[in-house]
């Protein structure tokens, strides 16, 4: 795990990171999205629609090879079920067939979210203003 493109660890950086993790944890309003790597293309749009309902409080971009995509799943989605059920893999079926064994469901995320080499991006937003906006898209 290591900052990504020019997102070097300074210590202004590390400040900022540090304050976004303070805010999580003490804002009931806080939320962290994540933009995946296969979608690193997408994040200026992700970005400017944030932008519209919620204060971006901090940006990073992370570099995870895909050896480390089923761990980031695990850590990101700890305690939903479908990490070990699979149940969504319905909804994009993948080229190889579904995953078998342990974690079956992060297995198949990791394997949609890795499918390009690109830092995974990181918000953290306040999201007081959005209302349902945010949930809604």
């Amino acid at each position: 795990l290591k900052p990504a493109y020019g997102f070097a660890p300074t210590p202004t950086n590390q400040i900022m990171a540090q304050n976004a993790l303070e805010f999580c944890r003490s804002s009931p309003t806080a939320v962290v999205v994540t933009v995946w790597p296969t979608a690193h293309s997408q994040t200026a749009a992700v970005r400017s629609w944030l932008q519209e309902s919620c204060q971006i409080i901090h940006e990073t971009e992370l570099t995870i090879e895909s050896a480390g995509g089923v761990a980031t799943c695990l850590a990101l989605y700890h305690g939903e079920d479908w990490v070990h059920s699979n149940c969504w893999y319905n909804e994009s079926p993948l080229p190889s067939g579904p995953p078998a064994g342990p974690y079956a469901g992060a297995k198949w995320k990791a394997e949609l979210a890795w499918r390009v080499e690109a830092p995974m991006t990181v918000f953290v937003v306040d999201s007081k203003e959005a209302g349902g906006r945010l949930w809604r898209g």
